[in-house]
């Protein structure tokens, strides 16, 4: 079995090695702000300047493409997915692209959150919001429901 929080620490190991910039976004994100909830992957926000970079850097670890980046958000995002099988387990990694200056800025004012070796960095829960509003999904309506319960924010 998968251990997300394991894959999520190795991860980001990596991507800090290779001076890739990420923050945490999706539902390990939501579970920053608000309550957890139940997730079969790890979403962070990065450059997309750093896609190539990112994903050599994550092959060691097992990860590769799913396919081509997919558009989100009627064409407004795209997403890498990078998966990693491990036996009949499958490690599904989101690699949103910052490639505008919306995005790019959330990337700027992510935040660190936690302490010593466990903290993390995470988009602010504005930026959060604003992610889940554009991505619109029925999930995503969920975390702003979730998100606004929490009444918590980073400002």
């Amino acid at each position: 079995m998968i251990d997300l929080y394991e894959e999520l620490r190795e991860v980001t190991k990596a991507l800090d090695r290779a001076g890739v910039p990420w923050a945490l976004i999706g539902a390990l994100a939501v579970a920053v702000y608000a309550a957890a909830r139940a997730t079969e992957d790890v979403d962070l926000l990065i450059p997309g300047s750093a896609l190539e970079a990112a994903a050599r850097d994550l092959e060691p670890l097992g990860y590769g493409p799913a396919r081509e980046p997919m558009h989100v958000a009627g064409g407004r995002l795209r997403i890498q997915r990078l998966l990693r099988y491990a036996g009949e387990d499958v490690a599904v990694l989101g690699l949103m692209l910052a490639e505008d200056e919306v995005t790019s800025a959330m990337l700027e004012r992510r935040l660190r959150a936690g302490a010593g070796a466990e903290a993390l960095w995470v988009v602010t829960a504005e930026d959060l919001r604003a992610l889940k509003a554009l991505r619109g999904s029925a999930q995503d309506r969920a975390d702003l429901e979730a998100l606004d319960r929490a009444g918590r924010n980073d400002t």
